[in-house]
């Protein structure tokens, strides 16, 4: 539950996702893009739609917080993520009650997992992905041979620009609004399954719109991560990451 939690906060940040076990989904048909239309134009909008290149550049770090609510848990949990770029990154989670539920660290080069008192180092194999990785705002840095468009997807009233992310590590899926340009969710395949993280209720934070709803379905289990707090260049220094 803790690893799925954490998928989901960090996806729209740029993270490098885990897949998670999820039950099967049914591949929506797919049409043409309009003529002219690309993976590189579908960012570019996007970056445009939620506060401009220049605007995002300037933001160095965050610092978020949320809560975490899980069908049937009895107790309330409590979010909050650091991040500073190009890619050192800080998550914790806590719960009422039981105090500091699993922590996990990365400072650009090394990292590690802290759960119930017990500290594990991030292997070669876990950092590797993260190394030369844009954590804030990846949109901005991606480069043509690294995303693919596969066309665009109906979604009830919606219509959804598909694009693939051309990954060694994971086979993931973007999705973003052909009129609001907004990300509107992220698919993470993993075998015969998928996760699935849906982007709502988009808000402005000094000139940037940042989605304050996240939404995650794995298998039989949903997770709904409501933001309370988000902060660009405060808040945050490097030794968060130690």
């Amino acid at each position: 539950m803790k690893k799925i939690v954490f998928t989901a906060l960090i996806a729209f940040l740029g993270f490098n996702l885990q897949a998670q076990e999820a039950t099967p989904t049914t591949t929506p048909e797919i049409k043409a893009a309009p003529n002219g239309v690309t993976a590189q134009t579908v960012y570019k909008e996007y970056i445009k739609a939620i506060g401009g290149e220049k605007k995002l550049k300037s933001i160095e770090t965050a610092a978020i917080q949320g809560t975490v609510t899980i069908p049937g848990a009895p107790m309330i949990i409590s979010t909050e993520m650091k991040i500073k770029v190009p890619n050192k990154e800080y998550m914790a989670m806590t719960a009422e009650g039981m105090g500091l539920l699993n922590k996990q660290v990365f400072d650009g080069e090394k990292g590690y997992v802290e759960q119930q008192g017990m500290k594990v180092d991030l292997t070669e194999e876990q950092i590797a992905p993260k190394k030369g990785k844009h954590t804030l705002f990846q949109e901005l840095y991606a480069k043509s041979d690294e995303i693919a468009l596969e066309g665009i997807v109906t979604e009830g009233d919606k219509e959804l620009y598909k694009i693939k992310v051309l990954d060694e590590a994971t086979k993931s899926y973007r999705f973003y609004n052909t009129k609001t340009h907004l990300l509107e969710k992220v698919e993470v395949e993993g075998g015969t399954a998928n996760s699935i993280i849906a982007y709502s209720d988009y808000k402005e934070i000094d000139g940037i719109l940042f989605p304050f709803k996240q939404d995650m379905v794995s298998g039989m289990q949903s997770i709904n991560i409501t933001f309370t707090s988000v902060v660009f260049n405060e808040g945050v220094t490097d030794e968060d990451f130690n």
